[in-house]
């Protein structure tokens, strides 16, 4: 059982010629970008490795790590509703839940933030952005793009990995509006000049949702349907029409199952643009093992490796996880309403939890050998 799965993808060169000479023409840009338009055709099917359930059960190493996952079971869990999933491709591994289904849509609050730097990724496979362009060349009416802290220009990729200097909030705004519904988000005055420290702000994924705006011709809501939703396959998410790039999504434990899958896999955006995720912070030119905020997620490495990337949310009360796991590209999914977000038995439960699902793929993964790339 030893074969490889081979992907090799061309890029799509013609499709922002047709969009640029739909412009000329005064037509309305509309566009719909298949996964395939993204990262070009895929080669011809080849099947891949297939892993038996009875081999799952069977190994003894993955039994360990099963019974003390065991522990985490709904009875345990310090959440009302819980439901905690883990797949490798259309097997479910783990799958703990009380009171919520697969197929339950709920808020996933800040994992949009990922959606929205796939979506700006997207827009760069196709040669419509480059990350590192300057904000200024899409809103120069910005204080950022015209008054930027000792005249370094923000990047796109500063505010796709919060560098850009922002504050979570601050007195003095500026009010950047979408140009498709009455939705816009404050932008706080920058404090700091960009590449310089990491700052966590909602403000960043504001402006870059409304980059996709202007570059695509759409709504952002319109896009993350068109583009993300319909190309991966998912069938159970919506967005809010009022989304402005950091919230705003929701959907189910088996849709973001399909969508981290797709994504580790080169389906939604290049395999280059996937390894950019993974991207250093400015100044940091080799992976650390340790964690940091990469181009929309956060990234675990260990041993020079990236291991995972993830994001959470919390909006009114609940709580959503996905997490990536390489090299097999598995996929965990956690969605509960814990009584207090913030309260140590519940952050020690999940970082726990986590820790164990990691050392189950990682147990996994020895069984299927080199048979995944």
């Amino acid at each position: 059982m030893k074969n490889q799965i081979l992907q090799s993808f061309r890029f799509v060169l013609f499709l922002p010629v047709i969009l640029l000479i739909g412009t000329l023409f005064g037509e309305e840009k509309n566009l719909r970008i298949s996964s395939a338009q993204a990262v070009g055709n895929p080669p011809a099917a080849v099947t891949p490795p297939t892993i038996q359930l009875s081999s799952v059960e069977e190994n003894k190493e993955l039994q360990k790590k099963k019974v003390m996952l065991d522990q985490f079971a709904p009875v345990n869990a310090p959440y009302s509703q819980f439901i905690v999933q883990l797949s490798y491709k259309d097997i479910d591994l783990i799958n703990y839940s009380q009171g919520l289904e697969k197929d339950s849509r709920r808020p996933v609050a800040s994992v949009t933030k990922l959606f929205t730097a796939v979506a700006i990724l997207q827009l760069q496979d196709l040669n419509l952005l480059n990350i590192e362009d300057p904000v200024a060349k899409y809103f120069p009416e910005l204080k950022i793009s015209s008054e930027p802290v000792d005249g370094k220009m923000v990047r796109i990729a500063h505010l796709m990995n919060h560098t850009a200097g922002l504050p979570y909030a601050s007195g003095d705004n500026q009010l950047l509006k979408s140009e498709f519904s009455n939705a816009g988000v404050w932008i706080p005055r920058q404090y700091k000049a960009a590449g310089l420290e990491f700052n966590y702000s909602n403000a960043n994924f504001g402006i870059l949702a409304a980059i996709i705006e202007k570059v695509s011709g759409m709504s952002y809501s319109e896009y993350m349907r068109s583009n993300i939703f319909e190309a991966s396959g998912m069938k159970n998410s919506s967005v809010d029409n009022s989304a402005l790039g950091y919230s705003g999504i929701q959907s189910s434990v088996n849709d973001l199952t399909v969508f981290g899958q797709k994504l580790a896999s080169g389906e939604i955006i290049s395999k280059r643009s996937l390894k950019q995720i993974s991207r250093p912070p400015e100044g940091q030119k080799k992976h650390k093992d340790g964690m940091f905020y990469g181009l929309g997620a956060r990234v675990v490495v260990e041993k020079g490796e990236v291991l995972e990337i993830y994001h959470t949310g919390i909006f009114n009360g609940n709580f959503a996880e996905m997490h990536i796991y390489f090299p097999t590209k598995s996929v965990a999914v956690l969605f509960g309403n814990p009584p207090d977000i913030r309260a140590k038995v519940f952050n020690q439960y999940r970082y726990t939890l986590n820790s164990y699902l990691r050392q189950y793929i990682l147990a996994f993964n020895q069984l299927l050998g080199d048979e995944v790339l």
